[in-house]
């Protein structure tokens, strides 16, 4: 249901294979109003009509891939497959969505106190009693293999179409699936003599809607539910409740990728002195036409208008921004969290690769034989790509290592200490999850400010504080005399050092070391004016 706090006690969530989204939008609302999440399975949604999952609530946001392949003109047979995600718009500031690049399968990373956790929706392939079906079925469990193992997710849970009940011929390769990543089927635990399939006929029943999920997270589900009276579809929604915190105010954007964009930075290293002259030669036209608070300088000035001075501090900054963009060449600079880099995948893999994707493309035109020249050439590049992949994984250190040599033989320091960087931070976290017994971010925060303000705070102790209070007053009266001049204001830019890292204004020092003469003299007034 849904909750106003920021801080959510619970998570409610629905499996539907809603079997045509357009023809149960009525259902689809319903269920909507009665979760958090709505993970539904075969769509049958064309690409350009993703967007209809958007109008389904005005509370909620979607996240969907289509099945259907529109590169030919024709389109022939009914529409099928895809998977899709509603969620509420509340909550879309704790989560990410996570790419599949299958339309099988739909994930979000979602932030919790108790770190994040990885939910995958899934429509697995169908058994049709033919070996093909059965290897749709592994390549789709090593997806979501891949998926996990990828993520940065220390929890994860899985509910969908798995499109196999206890007995049946996927059963085992569910099962063994489960066992392999520490998985637990929580529906099949909690439930008893439930079917989530009914053929429209009514002569076919089967329990083949399931929720996976960790064994930490298994113990917090709670009120798993089968709705029996939806009948729109010949599946029935599948339900549950995760019994755990969830920020739902923290900064993270809505419907972002996991794959981010490179950041442009300025690359001061590739500046000449005719750059550096034209950057400082229009970051003085662009500073002239900036208007100078003079009556704040003048004597009979009392109380300063800091209405006036942030205005006038705005304008500076803005110059000096739009001459760096102008004048200083850029380079990109990775997301940490957006490259997942394959140590020695140039020395080892991308020949390998390229070979295997060629191969593959010409099996495929030749309309994927069992046999043959173009079926045996894939088989063999694709094996000799992956072992090569699962040679580079399973001896990471002495890649990266081997990476560190390299740059230090080559005399490349900068290269050399990016790549002990890496090695140094690989197994750090950013997410805690209990300290003290206290859980969640925002929690630890508060925890270690009142353990500081207990340990610093002066006011326990009048005496102190009247000393301290004291003391301040006796500096200020000694300096409100003094002024900053403009060569205090020189002197101190050129003893900064370069390559560190940008401000609060994203301006980094070289903005002020290599600016004209007119830039000093206006940080100088700036500073003489606060």
């Amino acid at each position: 249901m849904a909750q106003n706090e920021n801080y959510r006690k619970s998570l409610s969530v629905c499996s539907f294979n809603c079997r045509s989204a357009k023809n149960c939008i009525p259902v689809l609302q319903q269920l909507c109003a009665n979760c958090d999440i709505l993970l539904l399975q075969e769509h049958w949604l064309l690409p350009f009509d993703l967007d209809l999952l958007n109008t389904v609530h005005c509370e909620f946001y979607s996240y969907g891939l289509s099945a259907i392949d529109l590169s030919s003109d024709i389109l022939i047979g009914r529409p099928y497959g895809g998977t899709a995600i509603l969620y509420r718009k509340s909550l879309a500031g704790c989560i990410k969505t996570v790419h599949s690049f299958d339309s099988r399968i739909t994930g979000l990373e979602i932030d919790s106190a108790m770190g994040p956790l990885l939910l995958l929706n899934v429509y697995m392939p169908t058994n049709y009693g033919d070996e093909h079906s059965l290897e749709l079925y592994i390549d789709c469990l090593s997806k979501l293999h891949a998926l996990i193992v990828d993520s940065n997710a220390i929890h994860t849970v899985i509910a969908g179409d798995f499109n196999c009940s206890p007995g049946s011929r996927f059963f085992g390769e569910f099962t063994q699936f489960s066992i392999d990543h520490g998985l637990v089927t929580s529906d099949l635990n909690r439930l008893n003599n439930v079917y989530t399939y009914i053929s429209d006929d009514g002569s076919k029943m089967s329990w083949v809607d399931h929720i996976l999920s960790s064994r930490v997270i298994d113990r917090l589900i709670d009120d798993v539910a089968v709705a029996n009276e939806v009948i729109v579809s010949d599946h029935k929604p599948l339900s549950f409740t995760l019994s755990m915190t969830f920020d739902a105010g923290a900064s993270c954007a809505h419907g972002k990728s996991s794959v981010a964009a490179d950041v442009r930075l300025p690359n001061w290293e590739k500046c000449d002195d005719t750059v550096l002259l034209n950057y400082a030669n229009y970051l003085d036209q662009l500073l002239s036409a900036v208007n100078i608070p003079h009556h704040l300088l003048s004597d009979e000035c009392i109380d300063a208008d800091y209405t006036v001075i942030n205005v006038f501090y705005s304008e500076v900054l803005s110059c000096v921004s739009k001459a760096v963009g102008a004048c200083i060449p850029t380079h990109a600079c990775r997301n940490s969290t957006s490259h997942q880099n394959v140590p020695g995948w140039n020395s080892f893999v991308r020949e390998k690769h390229d070979a295997a994707r060629d191969a593959y493309l010409i099996w495929h035109c030749d309309g994927k034989p069992k046999f043959g020249v173009a079926f045996e050439s894939m088989k063999r590049t694709r094996a000799i790509f992956k072992l090569a992949l699962r040679y580079c994984k399973n001896n990471i250190e002495m890649m990266r290592a081997d990476a560190c040599a390299e740059s230090l033989l080559d005399n490349d320091t900068r290269r050399f200490w990016n790549n002990v960087y890496k090695i140094s931070n690989n197994k750090a976290s950013s997410h805690v999850t209990n300290i003290g017994g206290v859980f969640g971010s925002e929690s630890v925060c508060n925890m270690w400010k009142e353990h500081f303000e207990g340990l610093y705070n002066s006011k326990a102790n009048s005496k102190h504080r009247a000393a301290f209070e004291e003391r301040m007053q006796n500096c200020k009266d000694e300096w409100s005399g003094c002024g900053i001049n403009l060569a205090d204001v020189v002197s101190a830019i050129k003893r900064q050092k370069r390559d560190k890292a940008a401000g609060p204004d994203g301006l980094h020092m070289e903005s002020f070391m290599y600016a004209g003469h007119r830039l000093y003299v206006y940080l100088s007034i700036l500073i003489n004016i606060f």
